[in-house]
């Protein structure tokens, strides 16, 4: 079972902003839709599903743990490091 969040900008604008012209809602639409940041929308996504998850007592495990050391030398002394994106 897929579930999906979506937000249609162009729907937002013209019912929002019922002055802009097409070529206007267009524009913007696209701009926004290039260059949105998704991080606050992942933090929140990902504090609601930890929040649902504790009051179901589900145990979530995350699988996104890396071996920082690899990847960039001796410059970090402990080898795991917890890195919350994607989890």
């Amino acid at each position: 079972m897929t579930k999906t969040i979506s937000f249609d900008l162009r729907d937002y604008l013209e019912n929002n902003y019922p002055k802009l012209t097409l070529d206007e809602i267009d524009l913007i639409a696209s701009d926004l839709h290039r260059r949105w940041d998704y991080s606050p929308l992942i933090k929140q996504v990902k504090s609601k599903v930890e929040e649902t998850a504790y009051y179901a007592n589900i145990k979530l495990q995350c699988e996104s743990i890396t071996n920082l050391e690899e990847d960039v030398g001796d410059d970090i002394e402990e080898g795991f490091v917890h890195s919350s994106e994607g989890c």
